[in-house]
């Protein structure tokens, strides 16, 4: 994923910053039919939660 590409090369240049993933309301709330676009959406915000974890308190993932 590029946001993990942008971090490696972020951290071996000892820059700061943040990574901002756009998701939706429907990760945590949907409605019939919006199954498939919900999954992505919750998928992403996961995702975005676990690499804020993984690269340490110096970082901030929203």
């Amino acid at each position: 994923m590029l946001s993990q590409a942008v971090v490696k090369c972020m951290i071996s240049a000892d820059i700061a910053g943040v990574i901002v993933n756009n998701s939706s309301v429907h990760a945590k709330k949907s409605v019939e039919k919006f199954s498939a676009y919900a999954a992505s959406k919750a998928g992403l915000e996961s995702l975005t939660e676990v690499m804020a974890l993984g690269v340490g308190k110096a970082w901030r993932s929203s």
